[in-house]
């Protein structure tokens, strides 16, 4: 149920990484154009350092982004299609199912398998359960979808445990380094 779960958890998060990922560039940018209002008590070291953990994070999120895409492209054309036209397209299921001209139910089956086989190919290039729990455990927003899954599924495996999320999150503790 974990692997199910951290499957939905990384394909629900993919659509969202670009623009997180933009945003660091826009932060990046915007705090380097606008570092001549760096208040006094700032010194441009404080600065600088904020930007390289922006830079840091941008490379951790490509790294989550190209670990999803490698999964995805190892599997099956048609089970690649289902995850690509799911989750990154964000089609809904009942029009997904209209539009395949298969049965809801069909589509739910096929696509369950699809993100099983997504995890077995994961941790065939390596990235185990741990593995990934390590990838993404300063990132509060992916943790927060790995959680809402968790209370929806509990009821059905009650080992499975929730991850506490820091107050702060890493990005909010780098913007306030950059704006306050």
């Amino acid at each position: 149920m974990k692997n199910f779960i951290w499957a939905k958890t990384l394909l629900e998060t993919y659509k969202y990484l670009r623009r997180v990922i933009g945003s660091i560039d826009r932060l990046v940018v915007n705090s380097g154009v606008h570092s001549y209002s760096v208040r006094q008590y700032e010194s441009t070291l404080d600065k600088m350092e904020a930007i390289i953990d922006l830079i840091q994070r941008k490379k951790h999120l490509l790294a989550i982004k190209s670990m999803i895409e490698e999964g995805v492209k190892n599997l099956d054309p048609e089970q690649s299609k289902l995850l690509v036209l799911r989750y990154f397209d964000g089609i809904p299921c009942g029009e997904l199912a209209e539009d395949l001209e298969i049965p809801r139910r069909t589509l739910h089956r096929k696509i369950n398998e699809a993100l099983l086989d997504f995890m077995d190919k994961l941790w065939r290039l390596g990235y185990s359960v741990s593995t990934i729990e390590h990838l993404v455990e300063e990132e509060n927003w992916i943790l927060g979808v790995y959680n809402s899954y968790v209370a929806k599924y509990r009821n059905r495996d009650k080992t499975l445990v929730p991850f506490s999320l820091s107050k702060t999150g890493r990005l909010d503790k780098i913007i306030n380094s950059i704006y306050y």
